[in-house]
């Protein structure tokens, strides 16, 4: 700390006692005993090194949809890095819940973060397996309760498909996690058959 009596005079035109190296280079000072009656001084010089400290952000916690997987970057200043899993890449992929970590280092700067991964499972659609109907509008496909959006191979997006004509009918279904699923079914619509009557008359009585 400062002395009384004492003045400092830096390379950085500081008159502090103590100055912070914000990048590298020499830095010198000049220090005077004022109490003296030759105000004897000295001079210092140093070489500092100011080292980057690694950036490294995973991003924030996340879910991923059954099957998909996820890319996580750890710096871009490109220092060594260490994976919770122990591995020492740049990158990981991961496709599975959990926590992971990273370390970067840069001489002896280090910087870490984590991240939380949750995996959500795709909605299971079922159609049924009723692949023929007598009639139009005898049958209702239901794609179910998944609380997000529904888009059928026609782009109708209700929930519910009655079937009028024969032929291929698939939904795609987002549910609230934002995860997919799909379901396919074809479908026969048979006509259904007309009586043949007429007009006849018949004598009570007779056999």
């Amino acid at each position: 700390g400062p002395k009384t009596g004492f003045t400092y005079n830096w390379s950085t035109n500081s008159t502090d006692s103590s100055i912070i190296a914000g990048v590298s280079g020499n830095y010198s000072v000049t220090v005077t005993d004022t109490t003296t009656a030759n105000n004897c001084s000295n001079f210092g010089n140093v070489s500092m090194t100011v080292l980057q400290v690694p950036q490294v952000s995973l991003g924030n916690d996340t879910n991923l949809c059954g099957g998909k997987t996820l890319l996580l970057q750890a710096t871009t200043t490109g220092s060594p890095v260490q994976w919770s899993t122990n591995q020492n890449q740049a990158y990981l992929s991961v496709n599975s819940a959990g926590t992971y970590w990273s370390t970067a280092v840069s001489g002896s700067c280090t910087s870490s973060d984590t991240i939380q991964i949750g995996v959500k499972n795709n909605p299971t659609v079922n159609l049924g397996n009723q692949s023929s109907v007598c009639g139009a509008g005898n049958l209702v496909l239901d794609a179910g309760a998944f609380g997000g959006s529904y888009k059928w191979q026609d782009n109708d997006t209700s929930r519910t498909k009655t079937i009028n004509n024969s032929g291929l009918y698939s939904v795609i279904v987002i549910d609230s996690n934002g995860c997919q699923g799909t379901a396919s079914l074809q479908v026969s619509v048979n006509s259904s058959p007309t009586p043949q009557l007429s007009n006849k008359s018949v004598c009570s009585g007779v056999p």
